[in-house]
């Protein structure tokens, strides 16, 4: 965990990969790695080792940190044992004098360039910390090395020399052309994370992702940021491969279809991006969704520029989508999560979605819906009867109307940034399960009902909803 800033919190679900890499987590029967580390963490927190920042929308931790005053303690220790060395901009005569039989580096050099040694034979993981600055990777350096992360944008020189990393499980670097026939040759790689070398983050890219690399024999996890993944269809040869992808981000959505989904039936997180363009035409990138069964969560997100968009309603586009929603049935059967962004759905596109039996999260972003009114009739035999967490945020909604008989099973309600919303139904006080509603830059009147509601659960017996308010506008 020092490898993380002291001022930062620690995203969990990288705080377990690099431990699974690492081998910190031993296995148990009947359980994957990921729920043994999960546990592993629960029991430094319960020892207050550990603290929890963040939670998940299900409840499980998804960020931590720790004491300043354990932090130091550890970290004192872990140096004393030759656990783990830190770098800096003054101690590099002391790493080369030491390095033979260093374990761990992380490099907080941010004045210049950084360069590690040509040999050191028994480090298992290096951390670069700080972007924007070259850093040399040398030749036959690292026999056992099993984690490299490069802080997004610095530069990875002698990309060559990542394909003699065989014990490499895990790998986060900044894309960039000649990188992928490397990382083909790592065998026993777990974990791929790649970050645009985009240095202003105003225009995204699209990257093509060869099947030699997808379909690499221990992959798991794809993560990607700021920018696309177009993968090519697959040759008969790799067709015929078992695939084991669990996760997978960034995926461009013409390369959401049969061919590819069919030969990645394990995947259960997905993450679909379209960056922004001037052609404008529906997206069907949902229709194939079916085949992956496993599927668990799914996140859709439209960069689309604001500029794109009122072009499009200057031109009188009724229609703001560009995403089609396709039959329940088009949906995979265990699907938990899901999350919306920029994609300028109707309302109506939620009878639809209402229909998901297992759906337990459900994300509206940015203009996910568009339209004043969301309308759910009393007449309706369905609604979100399983889900928990209902999250909206930056949406121009002013009307929803609805019935504690749409959301039975509703935990945790978050409004944010929907300043024209007056109100939200007050039935959900017939909502027993209810225990938090979030409220953030919304109307007066929308915390009036909230605390209305809150009284009238009291009234009945359940004294455990919480309101939680960040900034009401008058």
């Amino acid at each position: 965990m020092g490898v993380f800033a002291e001022t930062h919190e620690i995203p969990v679900w990288k705080l377990i990969k690099l431990w699974i890499a690492e081998g910190f987590v031993k296995k148990v029967y009947h359980k994957n790695l990921e729920d043994v580390a999960e546990e592993n963490l629960r029991e430094l927190v319960d020892r207050s080792l550990v603290l929890v920042g963040k939670h998940s929308s299900l409840g499980f931790i998804k960020t931590c940190k720790m004491h300043d005053l354990v932090r130091d303690m550890c970290l004192r220790e872990a140096q004393y044992e030759n656990f783990i060395h830190f770098k800096t901009r003054y101690d590099n005569d002391d790493l080369l004098e030491n390095f033979n039989c260093l374990r761990r580096v992380v490099d907080f050099n941010k004045y210049g360039y950084s360069e590690i040694p040509k040999l050191m034979p028994l480090t298992r993981s290096v951390f670069f910390k700080y972007p924007h600055f070259f850093c040399f990777l040398s030749q036959s350096s690292f026999r056992l090395l099993r984690i490299l992360d490069v802080c997004f944008t610095s530069f990875l020189y002698c990309s060559q020399s990542i394909s003699e990393l065989v014990h490499l499980k895990y790998l986060a670097c900044p894309s960039f052309d000649g990188l992928v026939q490397s990382v083909c040759k790592l065998r026993n790689i777990q974990n791929l994370v790649i970050h645009d070398l985009n240095l202003s983050g105003l225009h995204m890219r699209t990257q093509s992702l060869p099947w030699e690399v997808v379909n690499m024999p221990q992959l798991r996890h794809i993560h990607t940021k700021k920018f696309s993944l177009f993968i090519p269809p697959p040759t008969s040869l790799i067709a015929e491969r078992e695939n084991h992808l669990q996760t997978l981000t960034g995926l461009e959505p013409s390369s959401c279809n049969d061919e590819v989904f069919l030969r990645i039936p394990n995947l259960k997180k997905l993450g679909i991006l379209i960056v922004d363009s001037d052609t404008i035409r529906k997206c069907y990138c949902l229709d194939n969704l079916v085949h992956l069964t496993q599927l668990e969560k799914l996140k859709v997100e439209f960069s689309e520029s604001y500029l794109l968009i009122f072009r499009r309603i200057s031109e009188g586009w009724v229609d703001l989508s560009w995403l089609h929603i396709p039959h329940c049935d088009n949906f995979p059967p265990n699907l938990k999560k899901l999350t919306l962004c920029g994609t300028y759905l109707q309302w109506e596109d939620m009878n639809i979605l209402k229909k998901l039996p297992n759906l337990e999260v459900l994300k509206l972003k940015h203009h996910a819906f568009h339209g004043l009114i969301w309308k759910l009739s009393d007449e309706d035999e369905d609604g979100f009867f399983q889900l928990k967490f209902l999250l909206l945020e930056s949406l121009h909604l002013k009307q929803w109307e609805a019935t504690s008989y749409h959301f039975p099973s509703l935990e945790h309600l978050v409004l944010t940034d929907c300043y024209s919303l007056e109100q939200i139904p007050f039935d959900f006080a017939e909502i027993q399960t209810l225990q938090l509603i979030e409220l953030h830059k919304c109307m007066l009147s929308v915390l009036d009902l909230a605390e209305q509601i809150q009284e009238e659960q009291q009234s009945l017996g359940n004294d455990d909803l919480v309101i939680r308010v960040n900034y009401i506008r008058e």
